[in-house]
């Protein structure tokens, strides 16, 4: 244990600096290898750190009932977790799981709702209950937390070292809704970007690294040129609306890819209507006409679709994820000079940075739980979730059991052992079955580094030094029922229309003379009404504070 807290001293000094930052403070570098977790001021005063005399919690087991959406196909209930086994022997409590997964999520999660029928806990009901949290309180089906933090010191810790997590953690009337999957040290990186066919530029002498908008079309240029397979087009641009990294080009332009609303100084902005978005689409234009954009980019889906293009040398430009679809990429190649490098998210001007990315919430609401007013005891539910943000709980959360799953180095880092790592059907697999991943606990999101090749950890920090997510809506805000029903009922279409007419300008489909014409079609269909609600969801969000008090 000594080792144990002289170990994570050194976080407690970055984690209580990091309460006091603005969103526009300087980042630590992703590179920087996280060390293992150490307790943090409580908001009341003195930490509260539950003295392991606590445990177990209770003398006879108790089992509490999960519904906890699963999507990883070689595990079918979560109870094989290794986190839970142990978190069990710990406190005295089993959770037996509800494991829907695929198509069964949704319709699972609809069942239990009109029927009323909940379990004590429900992953994920904030981020799915269409009617909004508070109305879920208000209704009687989510418990409220306020009037149990006595039960939670740990969690309460974590929640109030931030305003970032805090404004999360709390809903817009003020209820601290849940437990919240918490990310540290830092809001996570991005996960995806931008990669390049390296060989096949060395081998045309272009060894330079591709900075601004500029750069790109240089480099596509000479690509096509030399290159006879890329033919059709050596750059996979991601087609409008696609659910996937946000647009490698579009955060140039200071707008979004997919069809989401922005938020700049506190503003909701549809990215659409802002003079940016217009220029990235005569620059696509531009691009299409001249050979530059793979000619099939609609049909071809991120990532799993332009697989066969990369590895057959049909395209040598594209987004990709970090994890180990990059060194997939080569292992599928039959060119033995086949090598794939990250580079920079594109700006129009190289001395600027881009602001649009995917999101880096300090809180994750998605990975959150919720106690039901259904659940046959709060005040121990809560206990056996603040076990998750004590000391030995995030290490276990994190890398799970020393000496199986991990193992301390010579500075006293955690790492984990090749069971992990070579973990025969991937990372994500790994991490849910040894670890807390993708749930309610404290998340020091970069222990993922240590289970990808080094290419793919390059590619995260080559990616967090030429963006950030300054712009990006936050995650957190909700709609009211009466307002999702209308901005669903307005938006679906609009989001339809957008996606069809940018794809076909890229084309050349229709003509750029038309462009005007089909913002202010936007605007006829109701667009300026849809910012409306949700500058209303943004002014209640950021409110959050005043209402709970900093």
């Amino acid at each position: 244990m000594k080792r144990i807290l002289l170990l994570f001293a050194a976080l407690l000094l970055a984690f209580s600096i990091l309460a006091g930052c603005s969103n526009n403070a300087a980042e630590p570098s992703a590179s920087a290898e996280p060390s293992a977790p150490s307790p943090t001021p409580s908001a009341t005063g003195e930490a509260e750190e539950v003295p392991e005399s606590a445990y177990p919690l209770v003398d006879t087991p108790v089992t509490f009932t999960c519904f906890w959406p699963l999507d990883v196909s070689d595990i079918a209930d979560l109870a094989e977790c290794q986190y839970f086994q142990e978190a069990a022997k710990v406190t005295n409590v089993y959770l037996e799981f509800q494991n829907p997964s695929g198509v069964q999520i949704g319709e699972s999660f609809n069942l239990m709702v009109v029927s009323q029928d909940f379990p004590d806990m429900v992953k994920a009901f904030y981020s799915n209950y269409s009617q909004g949290i508070d109305n879920a309180i208000a209704n009687g089906i989510v418990q409220p937390l306020e009037d149990y933090v006595e039960y939670l010191p740990n969690y309460m810790e974590k929640v109030n070292s931030n305003d970032q997590i805090k404004i999360n953690c709390y809903s817009d009337a003020g209820h601290l809704w849940g437990i919240n999957h918490i990310v540290s040290p830092r809001p996570q990186g991005p996960w995806a970007g931008p990669v390049v066919r390296k060989d096949m530029l060395d081998k045309i002498g272009y060894t330079k690294t591709p900075v601004t908008v500029d750069d790109w079309e240089e480099m596509l240029t000479l690509l096509k040129d030399n290159y006879p397979s890329l033919s059709a087009g050596p750059f996979q641009l991601v087609a409008h609306g696609s659910t996937s990294t946000c647009g490698t080009l579009t955060g140039a332009y200071g707008v979004h890819q997919t069809g989401q609303f922005l938020v700049k100084d506190k503003k909701v902005v549809y990215p659409i209507l802002e003079p940016g978005f217009k220029d990235y689409v005569t620059r696509m234009n531009s691009w299409w006409n001249k050979g530059l954009i793979y000619n099939d980019y609609v049909s071809e889906g991120f990532v799993y679709g332009v697989y066969s293009l990369a590895t057959n040398d049909k395209i040598a430009v594209f987004d990709t994820i970090y994890n180990w679809l990059i060194v997939n990429y080569k292992n599928a190649s039959t060119d033995p000079d086949f090598e794939l490098k990250a580079v920079p998210l594109p700006r129009l001007n190289a001395n600027e940075k881009t602001h649009v990315r995917q999101t880096n919430a300090w809180a994750r609401t998605a990975n959150s739980l919720c106690i039901m007013t259904s659940c046959k005891d709060i005040p121990l539910a809560c206990r056996y979730w603040d076990f998750a943000f004590t000391e030995q709980g995030i290490v276990l959360g994190n890398w799970g059991v020393e000496g199986v799953t991990f193992n301390y180095d010579e500075e006293g880092n955690p790492k984990y052992t090749d069971l992990v790592k070579n973990y025969e059907t991937g990372v994500n697999s790994a991490m849910t079955r040894y670890v807390l991943f993708n749930a309610p606990g404290l998340c020091y999101w970069q222990r993922s580094y240590q289970v990808i090749d080094p290419v793919c950890v390059e590619a995260c920090e080559i990616w967090d030094e030429s963006a950030d997510s300054e712009w990006v809506f936050p995650d957190g805000p909700v709609l009211t029922a009466e307002e999702g029903a209308e901005f669903s009922a307005l938006f679906s279409d609009i989001n339809t229309f957008v996606n069809e007419n940018v794809n076909s300008f890229v084309m050349g489909l229709k003509p750029l003379s038309e462009y005007d014409a089909f913002i202010q079609q936007i605007k006829n269909m109701g667009i300026n009404r849809c910012i409306e609600i949700k500058q209303a969801s943004i002014d209640r969000y950021y409110n959050r504070l005043n209402i709970i008090g900093n």
